[in-house]
C-alpha cells in the first residue's frame, strides 16, 4: 500500500509538530536530569515508534506473504526424518536380502553335494548289482535246466502211472481169460490153488526205476506159484509182451528175447545164447527144474522137485541141494 495509512495520519494530527517539540528536545537534551523534560522526551519516542511500526507494515504489505522461518525448519526436518527412516528400512530390507541370498546359496551347495553323493551311491549299487546279474546268469540258466527237467519227469511219472493203470487192467483181463481157458481144457489142475499175483507197487517201482530185483515171495509172505497156463494162449502179443518186458531178473541178469519166446508153442519156450551164458559160471549140471522165474517163461509145472532155486539180491544164485545142511 503506498502512502500513509489513516492511521498514521491521525496520530500525526493528534502529535505535537516537529517545531513545537524542537526546542523541547533541545531543552531535554541539554538536561535530560530535569523531570520537567520528561513527559516530552515520552511524547517524542512514543511518535517515533508509531512512525516506525507504521513504515514496517508497510514495507510488509508491499512484500509477499512467506510463511514463518520456524515452520519450513519443523518440515524440513520432518522430510529429513522420513527420508533418514526410509533410508534406514531400505538398509534392513537390503540385509535381509543378502542374508536370504546367502542362506539360498548355502542350500543350493547341500543340495548339489547330497545329489552328488546319491548318483556316487547309485552307480556303485547299479555296478554291484550288474554284478550280480553277471553271476546270476549261469544260475538263472541251471534253473531253468532244472525246471525243464523236473517238468519232464512229472510228465513222465503221469505217463507211467497212465500205463502201469493200463498194465494192471489187461493184466487182470489175461487173468480172467487164462482161467477160462484153464476151465475150458479141463487139465486137472486146482483153479483155485493156483493163482497169479502181481503187485502194483512192484510194477510201478520196476517200471519207473527199471529195477531187475526178483520178487520171489508173494505179498502175504508165503512162496507163490505162477500159473503156466498165462504164457499158453498167445493170441494178443502186444499183451504178452508188456508182460515180458516187466518180469523181474536179479541183479546182472538181463532178460531173453521177447520174440523168440512170442514166436514158439505153447510150452516149448525159446532162448537166445546170451541169455543161457549168463548161467553157465554158477549152473554146472543141468537141473530137474527151473526156478519160478524161468517157470514164467516156459509154462512148465510150478512146483519144484529134486533142487530147490533160492534167488538173492546180487548177481550170484546159490543152489541148495535137498538134504543139506
Amino acid at each position: 500500500m503506498d502512502g500513509p495509512s489513516l492511521k498514521h495520519v491521525e496520530e500525526q494530527k493528534r502529535l505535537p509538530s516537529s517545531d513545537e517539540i524542537r526546542p523541547t528536545i533541545g531543552a531535554a537534551q541539554s538536561d535530560p536530569a530535569d523531570p520537567s523534560n520528561i513527559p516530552m522526551l515520552r511524547v517524542l519516542f512514543q511518535s517515533r515508534r508509531t512512525m516506525a511500526d507504521e513504515d514496517l507494515d508497510i514495507d510488509d504489505q508491499a512484500k509477499p506473504v512467506q510463511p514463518p522461518a520456524d515452520e519450513n525448519s519443523a518440515n524440513l526436518a520432518a522430510d529429513n526424518r522420513r527420508l533418514r527412516e526410509e533410508l534406514r528400512e531400505a538398509k534392513i530390507k537390503l540385509l535381509q536380502a543378502e542374508n536370504e541370498r546367502k542362506r539360498l546359496q548355502q542350500w543350493v551347495k547341500s543340495l548339489e553335494k547330497e545329489l552328488s553323493q546319491s548318483y556316487q551311491k547309485a552307480q556303485m549299487e547299479l555296478g554291484i548289482w550288474e554284478e550280480e546279474v553277471v553271476e546270476l546268469r549261469p544260475l538263472k540258466k541251471q534253473v531253468e535246466l532244472l525246471t525243464k527237467a523236473h517238468q519232464l519227469s512229472e510228465a513222465r511219472r503221469l505217463q507211467t502211472m497212465s500205463e502201469n493203470g493200463q498194465l494192471l487192467a489187461e493184466i487182470e483181463q489175461a487173468k480172467k481169460q487164462s482161467w477160462e481157458i484153464t476151465a475150458r481144457r479141463g487139465d486137472g489142475t486146482d483153479t483155485k490153488a493156483q493163482h497169479f499175483d502181481i503187485d502194483a507197487a512192484n510194477i510201478e517201482e520196476v517200471h519207473g526205476a527199471n529195477s531187475s530185483e526178483l520178487a520171489s515171495t508173494s505179498p502175504n509172505g508165503k512162496e507163490g506159484t505162477l500159473h503156466p497156463v498165462l504164457f499158453r494162449d498167445k493170441s494178443d502179443s502186444d499183451v504178452w509182451r508188456k508182460i515180458l518186458s516187466h518180469i523181474p531178473y536179479p541183479d546182472g541178469i538181463h532178460g531173453p528175447k521177447q520174440e523168440l519166446t512170442l514166436r514158439a508153442n505153447a510150452g516149448y519156450p525159446r532162448y537166445d545164447r546170451e541169455f543161457l551164458q549168463q548161467f553157465q559160471p554158477f549152473c554146472q549140471e543141468k537141473p530137474a527144474s527151473l526156478p519160478p522165474w524161468l517157470e514164467v517163461m516156459t509154462g512148465g509145472p510150478a512146483e519144484l522137485t529134486g533142487i530147490q532155486w533160492k534167488l538173492t539180491r546180487g548177481p550170484r544164485i546159490k543152489v541148495k541141494k535137498q538134504g543139506a545142511q
